[in-house]
């Protein structure tokens, strides 16, 4: 009796419908419900959609125009400590409203790379979404692939295990040789180690997805249901196409681009003066009251220390150019 024809005449009882051991009762556990529960409770998708969150939220408060100012104001003609309020023509309180206006074209750039930013926030997190399937995926088709695997061990070692009975039966009625007996041992060790090596993964696999899932990895996770190969009826092409369409990294390194580009345009408008407006009005008594209106500007007398700022975003916006050309390379490998 030789070894191979041991194992060849096990595997094909095994395939061609003989008896075998009944299964584990043990719940199981779809790959649907993994993604459900995946896409709810990962850790690393809600990290991700909390920052979208955030950036989204701030988009508005780049755009926004500065709070204005008010104060109270006395003007005072005498000594210290003395109010000649309606008394001096000079003499006079009252409130001033004072707002900084940003030059035409600042805030809007700020709130477009505001937009940008959490453009890139939202790519970010779909990103981590497919990430984690992707992950979640590939740990259940092992995981599967563990159990399946066990399950043909463990109905090959009863098989073994009868061979081995006929060979010891033969032995002892001296039909066979001791040598059968020992192979067929070899064949039955050689069986179980390989059981206990699909045990160890199915319980490395078990903890990976439930991991991915948010639960404790020790946690029970069930018996894994019949998968089958998902048919693909696009051409490699279509996917490429389809990846420099859709590939939330590639698209979140465009709005990288697209946020240097207003970032550039916004470290330009830098020479261009804001304003600060103000209006008061003023009582003095009896005396008519006095209003008073101002415009003010900022003076860009010390441009040449903003060109620094032109260069330095003008660099980003050509490295993030290189960084989307190398992205792209990358999904079409």
């Amino acid at each position: 009796m030789r070894s191979a024809q041991i194992v060849l005449f096990s595997f094909l009882t095994v395939f061609m419908g003989f008896p075998v051991t009944a299964q584990s009762q043990e719940a199981t556990v779809t790959l649907k419900s993994l993604e459900a529960e995946a896409l709810a409770n990962n850790p690393g998708i809600r990290m991700a959609d909390q920052k979208a969150e955030s950036a989204g939220e701030r988009k508005s408060l780049a755009s926004a125009m500065p709070d204005p100012m008010i104060g109270y104001m006395v003007q005072n003609v005498g000594a210290l400590g003395t109010s000649t309020v309606g008394k001096e023509e000079m003499s006079m309180e009252g409130f001033v409203v004072t707002q900084e206006v940003p030059f035409p074209g600042k805030l809007s750039t700020k709130g477009n790379v505001a937009r940008k930013q959490a453009e890139q926030s939202q790519e970010n997190a779909r990103e981590m979404k497919l990430k984690v399937l992707s992950e979640l995926r590939t740990a259940y088709y092992d995981y599967y692939l563990a159990h399946r695997s066990r399950r043909i061990l463990e109905e090959t070692k009863e098989l073994m295990k009868n061979l081995q009975r006929i060979a010891e039966t033969r032995y002892a009625t001296g039909q066979g040789t001791q040598q059968d007996v020992l192979r067929a041992q070899l064949e039955v060790s050689m069986l179980l180690d390989r059981i206990a090596e699909q045990d160890q993964k199915k319980e490395s696999r078990a903890a990976v997805i439930n991991a991915l899932v948010g639960r404790d990895p020790l946690a029970p996770l069930g018996m894994p249901v019949d998968v089958f190969p998902a048919a693909v009826p696009v051409s490699l092409d279509e996917m490429s196409r389809m990846a420099l369409a859709h590939s939330p990294v590639l698209m979140a390194k465009q709005r990288m681009v697209e946020q240097s580009e207003f970032e550039l345009s916004m470290s330009k408008r830098e020479y261009l003066p804001d304003m600060t407006v103000s209006a008061g009005r003023f009582t003095r008594g009896d005396m008519p009251d006095v209003w008073q209106a101002s415009v003010m500007f900022q003076v860009p007398l010390y441009f040449w220390n903003k060109a620094g700022g032109v260069r330095a975003a003008r660099a980003d916006l050509n490295s993030s150019r290189f960084d989307y050309e190398a992205e792209k390379l990358t999904t079409l490998a």
